[in-house]
C-alpha cells in the first residue's frame, strides 16, 4: 500500500494549509460549478486533509482523517493509501459525497501550496529531506510519506526562528517599543523569547496598546485556556485564522530589526491570505479548471458584471449545511448619526459661467503634470484662490483657484481647505491626500499636490460642471442615455478602486463631479479605507457621522465595508442620477420622497398606539392563530410561542428560559444558569467559538450549551452523544468532562486482574495527567497509566519505559533506537504495537462505554459538573 501512496503536494489542486473560508473563496471565484473541488491540509490535527467540493452552488467540506495504520478515509467511508487515491475513487463513485469530484480547481501558476504562513510546501519538504538525511534508520522515500508527520513536528519546532515575527530574547518593554515604532495597527504582532530563556510570549497590538500573552509549554505549546500545538509555527497559523481568546486575530507581523528584505517579501508573497484574496483578474488569467483525465483545460468563466469576490464570514461557517436561518438584524448601533451632508444647490448661472473652459484641453493639461514627491509637495505661494466657492464636504470647503507649477505653467485647480484647525480633521485630510496619491484613473479626480502651511490645502483637478446631483437638478432635459454613459464611467472608476483593494464608503451623486456633460470623475475620498488583505473588508472601530441612506445594512449594523457595500452605494447613486438629483427615496405609490428606505405610511398623520398594533399583528385575521406572543423591539424579533423569552443586553440578542433563571457572565460573554454563578471556570469570550463536535457557532445557537469543568463550551446534545459513545474527555483540552471515579475504580480492578508479563512488571514511565496537569512516574501497564496525584487514567506518556533501578531498559521486542529520547502518545497507542493489548483495550472500551452511559444519567444530570447556557431565540 505504501508504494501506491502519492504525495498530495505534487497535485495542482492541492492548496496546502488554507482555511475553509479561503477554500470557499477559490471555488466561488471559479463559478462554483457542479463537482468543482480542491484538496487542502487541515489546520489541525496534523496529518489530516479535507476536500472542498461544490454542489448546487454551495460548498461542502469533508474531513479526510488519517488512521493509525497510515490510511486515509472520510467518515464511514473506505480506507485508501492517500488522499489522492481517495479522490480518484470518488470521481467514479459518490460513496458518501454529495456529488462526484469531477472538475479540479487547480492553483494559479503563480500560486504555490502553502505549508505555513510565509512558507511553501516546496520549502517545507526540502527541510524534511534535510532532516531525514541527518537521521539514522530513516529512508528518504518515507520522509515525505509514512514518516512525514513525525519529521514535520521535529522540523517545525525550530522553524519559528526563521520567521520575521520572531525577535529572539527581548524584554517586554522592548517589545512595546518595537510595536509602537512599527505602528499600532490592530493585529500586528511579534513573538519573543522571555528573559528566563525557556518560555515565549506573544505581543499583540490592539486599539493602540500592546497586550502580552505567555506561551506555556508542558506537553505542548499553548496560551492559557487555549488549544495546544506541537510547535509555535502551528500556533501562529491558528491565531491568524481565529482570535480564540485573544483580543483580535493576528494580522501583519512586526518584522525583527535587520530582517532580510528579500525574505520579508517572500514571507508576504507566500502568506495564505495574500494568495487567497489577490487580484481577480490575475487569478482568472493564470489558472484553469480541469475535467477528468484526458480533457484539456479551459479558462475559468469571468464573473458577472458588478460582482465582487466573496468576503470571508466574520465567524467560522460551522457545518457544511448552508441552509441555516439567519438571525434578525440587530438594532441600530448607538453612536451612529445620519449625517445631513452639506450640499450646495448651484444655480444655472454657475454652470454657464464655466462653459468657457474646454474640458478636453483641461484634461490634456493635467496629463502633462508629473507625478512625483517633489510635485506633490506645494508651497503656499504657488496657490492662488478665487472667491468662488465650489462646495463643502465632511472636513472642508472647496474653492476654485490656480496653481503655478515649478516649470512656471499655471493650471486651474480646485483647492480643498479645512473648515477649522481641528487636529483630528487635519489628520483625516492628510490621510485623504496620502490615499489619493496612489490613484491614477481617468474617472477619478486627480490630486495635484498638498500644501501644509497656515492651513492644510489639498490641490485637486478641477471639474468645471460640479456635482452630478446639482447639475441634473438644473438640466432635467438631459437624456437618460447620457446619464447611463456617465454612470458607466463611475462604475469603471469604482472597479479600479476594488482592484486596488480600496473601499470608498461615501459614493453618492454629490461626490461625482462632471468635467463636461459626457465626462464624470469620482471625488471626496475622506472616508475611504484600504481593505484588510486577510479579511478582504474594512471594519470600523467606532461609529461616526455616516450617510446612512447610501449604506448597505451590514455597514449600518455591523460596521463592515467592502466592495459589495460600495456596489450598494452605487445603486443608490444610480437612482439619484436617473431621478435627476432627487434625494433618496421616492415612494412609487404617491411619488413623494422619504428619507428612509423602509418607512412610508399611507396615512401620514395618524397616531400609532404600539400595544394595539402588537395585538393586531400578533394574530392571523383569517384563522385567529396567535403568532406574535413575543416581540423584541431591539432585535425586531417576533416569536410564535411563549418560551419565557428575554433580551440580554450583554449577549446582544434574545434568549429563552426566563430572565430570572439566568445571569450574564461578562468574562465568558454568555447567559448561564443562576446555579452556575461563581461555580464554573471562566474563559474569556468562550461562547464566541464553534461547538467542537458539530462546529455550529455557540453564541448564536438555539441549542443549549454545556460547560464541563475545563470551561470550554459544547452543545449539551453533542455532550450527551459523546458520552453515549464512551468519549468522556473534552475534545479541545482532553480533560475529563465527568466525575470519573467509578470508571477509574473499574479500571483499577481490571489492572489488578490482568498482571503484566514478568518481563514487563518492573518498567516505569513518566506520564502527564490531563485532569490535574501533574506529572508522575508510574508502573507501565498496557490497560492504562494511573496518575499518582488524582488517580485518573486520563493520562499521556512523556517518557519511554525505564527499569526499576532508574536505568533505561528496552522492553522485549522493541527496537532500542525507538525508545531513546522523548515521545508523546496516548495510552491507547500501546495497542498499535501489541496485538494482545489491542483486544484488551477493545474490551476495556466496551466497559467504559457502558459505565459512562450510566454516569451520564446519574452524574451529569445530577449537576456534578454540569451547567447549561441559555439558547438563542433567533429564527
Amino acid at each position: 500500500m505504501a508504494a501506491r501512496f502519492n504525495k498530495p503536494s505534487a497535485s495542482p489542486f492541492f492548496y496546502g494549509r488554507i482555511t475553509r473560508e479561503e477554500a470557499e473563496y477559490f471555488l466561488r471565484e471559479r463559478g462554483s460549478e457542479e463537482g468543482l473541488f480542491l484538496l487542502r491540509e487541515s489546520i489541525s490535527p496534523l496529518g489530516n486533509y479535507a476536500i472542498s467540493i461544490c454542489h448546487n452552488n454551495n460548498v461542502h467540506h469533508y474531513s479526510i482523517e488519517k488512521r493509525l495504520d497510515g490510511q486515509f478515509m472520510i467518515a464511514e467511508g473506505k480506507p485508501f493509501p492517500g488522499p489522492l487515491e481517495l479522490i480518484e475513487h470518488h470521481k467514479t463513485t459518490i460513496d458518501g459525497f454529495v456529488t462526484k469530484p469531477t472538475k479540479a480547481c487547480n492553483r494559479a501558476k503563480f500560486q504555490p501550496a502553502i505549508a505555513f504562513r510565509g512558507m511553501t510546501y516546496t520549502d517545507l519538504e526540502n527541510e524534511l529531506l534535510k532532516k531525514a538525511e541527518k537521521m539514522k534508520n530513516v529512508r528518504m522515500e518515507t520522509a515525505l510519506g509514512a514518516q512525514r508527520d513525525h519529521l514535520m513536528v521535529m522540523v517545525a519546532k525550530d522553524l519559528h526562528t526563521q520567521m520575521p515575527w520572531f525577535h529572539g530574547s527581548i524584554s517586554r518593554d522592548e517589545a512595546d517599543r518595537r510595536l509602537a515604532a512599527d505602528g499600532h495597527d490592530d493585529g500586528k504582532f511579534l513573538v519573543r523569547l522571555r528573559e528566563d530563556k525557556k518560555t515565549y510570549a506573544l505581543s499583540l497590538s490592539h486599539k493602540g496598546e500592546t497586550r502580552h500573552y505567555m506561551i506555556e509549554k508542558k506537553d505542548k505549546f499553548h496560551i492559557l485556556g487555549g488549544p495546544k500545538f506541537d510547535c509555535i509555527m502551528m500556533m501562529i497559523d491558528h491565531y491568524h485564522n481565529k482570535a480564540d481568546g485573544l483580543l483580535c486575530k493576528l494580522a501583519v507581523p512586526c518584522p525583527a530589526p535587520n530582517y532580510d528584505k528579500g525574505k520579508w517579501r517572500k514571507y508576504m508573497d507566500y502568506n495564505c491570505s495574500n494568495l487567497a484574496y489577490g487580484s481577480t483578474d490575475q487569478f482568472s488569467r493564470s489558472s484553469d479548471i480541469q475535467d477528468g483525465p484526458g480533457v484539456p483545460s479551459f479558462p475559468a468563466p469571468q464573473p458577472p458584471v458588478g460582482s465582487s469576490p466573496p468576503v470571508p464570514p466574520s465567524r467560522p461557517t460551522g457545518r457544511r449545511s448552508s441552509n441555516r436561518v439567519r438571525a434578525p438584524l440587530p438594532p441600530l448601533p448607538r453612536g451612529i448619526k445620519d449625517e445631513t451632508w452639506e450640499e450646495q444647490d448651484f444655480p444655472p448661472e454657475r454652470h454657464r459661467s464655466m462653459h468657457g473652459i474646454d474640458a478636453n484641453n483641461l484634461m490634456k493639461i493635467y496629463d502633462t503634470v508629473p507625478r512625483n514627491d517633489e510635485m506633490f509637495s506645494l508651497e503656499r505661494r504657488q496657490i492662488k484662490l478665487d472667491q468662488e466657492n465650489l462646495g463643502s464636504g465632511q472636513f472642508g470647503s472647496v474653492a476654485k483657484g490656480e496653481c503655478t507649477l515649478r516649470n512656471g505653467s499655471v493650471i486651474p485647480v480646485a483647492v480643498k481647505t479645512l473648515k477649522n484647525e481641528d487636529i483630528g480633521a487635519k489628520e483625516e485630510m492628510l490621510k485623504e491626500a496620502r490615499f489619493m496619491m496612489n490613484l491614477n484613473h481617468k474617472h477619478i479626480i486627480r490630486m495635484i499636490g498638498i500644501c501644509d502651511a497656515d492651513c492644510v490645502m489639498l490641490v485637486l483637478e478641477l471639474a468645471p460642471k460640479g456635482p452630478l446631483n446639482s447639475f441634473l437638478k438644473n438640466n432635467k432635459d438631459m437624456k437618460q442615455s447620457n446619464i447611463v454613459e456617465i454612470m458607466w464611467q463611475v462604475a469603471s472608476g469604482m472597479a479600479y478602486l476594488q482592484q486596488k483593494k480600496y473601499v470608498h464608503r461615501d459614493l453618492a451623486a454629490r461626490n461625482v463631479l462632471l468635467v463636461d456633460e459626457h465626462t464624470a470623475k469620482i471625488s471626496d475620498f475622506g472616508m475611504s479605507k484600504a481593505m484588510s488583505r486577510e479579511q478582504n473588508y474594512y471594519e470600523a472601530q467606532n461609529a461616526g457621522k455616516w450617510p446612512l441612506k447610501w449604506y448597505a445594512p451590514e455597514c449600518v449594523y455591523y460596521w463592515k465595508f467592502d466592495s459589495k457595500s460600495d456596489v450598494w452605494s452605487y445603486g443608490v447613486t444610480l437612482w439619484e442620477a436617473t431621478s435627476y438629483g432627487d434625494k433618496p427615496y421616492r415612494a412609487p405609490c404617491c411619488n413623494k420622497t422619504y428619507t428612509c428606505r423602509v418607512c412610508h405610511d399611507d396615512k401620514e398623520n395618524h397616531e400609532l398606539i404600539r400595544k394595539k398594533v402588537m395585538q393586531v399583528q400578533g394574530s392571523c385575521e383569517e384563522c385567529g392563530t396567535k403568532f406574535g406572543n413575543y416581540f423584541c423591539e431591539i432585535c425586531r424579533l417576533y416569536d410564535d410561542e411563549d418560551k419565557q423569552q428575554f433580551h440580554c443586553d450583554g449577549c446582544g440578542l434574545c434568549r429563552v428560559g426566563g430572565r430570572e433563571n439566568f445571569y450574564h457572565c461578562d468574562v465568558c460573554d454568555v447567559c448561564l444558569s443562576i446555579s452556575m454563578k461563581d461555580n464554573h471556570k471562566c474563559i474569556e469570550k468562550s461562547s464566541h467559538s464553534n461547538c467542537p463536535v458539530c462546529l455550529e457557532d455557540l453564541h448564536t445557537s438555539r441549542i443549549a450549551a454545556h460547560i464541563p469543568p475545563c470551561g470550554h463550551l459544547i452543545h449539551y446534545k453533542c455532550f450527551k452523544d459523546m458520552l453515549k459513545t464512551g468519549n468522556y474527555a473534552c475534545p479541545i483540552c482532553g480533560q475529563s468532562m465527568l466525575d470519573m471515579k467509578e470508571v477509574w475504580q473499574n479500571v483499577d480492578e481490571e489492572v489488578s486482574q490482568c498482571p503484566m508479563p514478568e518481563e514487563y512488571q518492573n518498567y516505569y514511565v513518566q506520564i502527564l495527567c490531563k485532569d490535574c496537569h501533574e506529572e508522575s512516574r508510574v508502573l507501565f501497564h498496557v490497560l492504562g497509566l494511573k496518575c499518582q496525584q488524582c488517580g485518573s487514567y486520563n493520562t499521556c506518556r512523556t517518557q519511554e519505559p525505564e527499569g526499576a533501578e532508574g536505568s533505561e531498559c528496552t522492553p522485549p521486542g522493541v527496537n532500542a533506537s525507538t525508545t531513546q529520547g522523548t515521545t508523546e502518545t496516548s495510552i491507547n497507542d500501546q495497542a498499535e504495537s501489541n496485538p494482545s493489548a489491542s483486544s484488551n483495550n477493545a474490551a476495556r472500551g466496551s466497559n467504559l462505554t457502558e459505565l459512562v452511559s450510566d454516569l451520564e444519567i446519574s452524574g451529569a444530570h445530577a449537576g456534578n459538573f454540569t451547567g447549561s447556557s441559555a439558547s438563542n431565540t433567533s429564527k
